[in-house]
């Protein structure tokens, strides 16, 4: 795993202290990932002190992601090479993030029947035919 970068935005440990099977579950993710060779990626200090002291995690496995972007990724001309993406990239590559968001739990579940009700979704998530503005949310 080598080639794998974790980026976590929180962990149960800080949404659900009590839910012991999920932190068991993530923890073993988040150590399994070190010790074969994956990085984790930490978004703030705050992270990096969290899942270093909370987690356990080795601190030679914590990289640098401050605000979810490397260094590199302020620059907003392409690279002098042409080529977007690093060499490594090239053979392919496989991104998977979610975004930096309050906890999905129970009141977002709740908060999204809202929305979609009132913005021309029945509480089945059909599209009513009265109202054909789309919504983000």
């Amino acid at each position: 795993m080598p080639n794998l970068v974790l980026v976590p935005r929180s962990t149960a440990r800080i949404h659900t202290p009590h839910d012991r099977e999920r932190i068991a579950w993530e923890t073993y993710g988040l150590l399994t990932t070190a010790e074969h060779g994956g990085h984790i990626a930490v978004i703030s200090q705050y992270m990096r002190r969290h899942l270093r002291s909370d987690c356990h995690v080795p601190d030679n496995t914590l990289v640098e992601l401050p605000d979810g972007l490397s260094p590199a990724d302020w620059h907003l001309s392409p690279p002098a090479n042409g080529h977007p993406l690093p060499a490594p990239a090239h053979q392919g590559f496989l991104l998977a993030m979610g975004r930096a968001q309050p906890y999905k739990g129970t009141n977002h579940r709740r908060a999204h029947r809202i929305r979609c009700h009132t913005s021309g979704f029945g509480e089945s998530g059909h599209r009513s035919a009265a109202r054909t503005r789309a919504h983000p949310h």
